[in-house]
């Protein structure tokens, strides 16, 4: 939010200094100002303002402005990383890229990959953070998150911002013993301390939820599907990590039929 007088100089001529960063490029501009002339506000815009609001504004016009234009920024800034295929808040891959990168990878489960499992990490109560630390304080414990992940991860291991609250992870080479610890591993460096942010913490909660694959695996979606329903069996359980094992699964139905074949 800018006075178009700024001291000693014009606000026209900081709007296109700042214009002029390329990581301030999609920053919001609102000028305000006592005079309202066409011509002022023609040039406020041509020097990249994106509004303008008269002195003395309502404060409920202003906080309107302000929050669409918001709006709009982060929205647009959502698409583009869908497209690209990165989160441009964690530096990660997003969901499409991640679904993409274990679609190609399926094919080979059985013949060239040794062992394959997914893992879903969600941050239960990422609502109450937004809810206490804004948007802006949300994405910056995102990104912290995503940083202690990749301390407890391999080189070749995949991680990647899987929607709004939670992250996807692909590893090869696991038994089902080790996807336990990892996973572990990972809920006890995201809980372990708080995320410090502008001098204030925020406590993260978690569960895990993993799918181990074999050469029956299905298409990309269908697996995280079952990522997911372990995921939501961690939070019954009141456990940190569930693993969902269709191997073993299969052998306790085959059992199962073995000794009730009617059943």
């Amino acid at each position: 939010i800018m006075d178009v007088q700024v001291g000693d100089f014009s606000g026209i001529d900081l709007a296109r200094v700042v214009r002029q960063h390329e990581s301030l490029f999609e920053l919001p501009i609102l000028f305000v100002s006592v005079d309202g002339t066409k011509e002022l506000q023609l040039d406020l815009l041509r020097a990249g303002g994106d509004d303008f609001l008269p002195k003395p504004f309502d404060d409920d016009l202003l906080v309107a402005a302000v929050t669409n234009r918001l709006r709009r920024t982060r929205e647009l800034a959502r698409r583009l990383q869908v497209l690209s295929g990165q989160d441009t808040v964690a530096l990660l891959g997003n969901r499409r890229q991640f679904l993409a990168d274990l679609e190609k990878t399926l094919p080979s489960v059985g013949i060239t990959i040794p062992a394959l499992s997914v893992m879903l990490v969600s941050i239960d109560n990422f609502a109450g953070l937004r809810e206490k630390a804004g948007l802006t304080g949300t994405d910056r414990i995102m990104v912290q998150a995503g940083r202690r992940l990749r301390r407890v991860l391999r080189p070749g291991d995949v991680l990647a911002r899987y929607g709004e609250s939670g992250f996807a992870l692909m590893a090869t080479g696991l038994t089902e013993h080790q996807v336990q610890t990892l996973g572990e591993s990972i809920g006890q460096i995201l809980e372990e301390r708080d995320f410090e942010i502008s001098g204030r913490a925020f406590m993260v909660t978690s569960s895990i939820g993993a799918c181990l694959l074999d050469e029956a695996a299905g298409d990309a979606v269908s697996v995280m599907e079952q990522a997911e329903v372990a995921v939501g069996q961690a939070r019954e359980q009141a456990v940190r990590m569930h693993v969902h094992n269709p191997r073993r699964h299969r052998d306790v139905q085959a059992l199962d039929y073995r000794r009730d074949p009617g059943r």
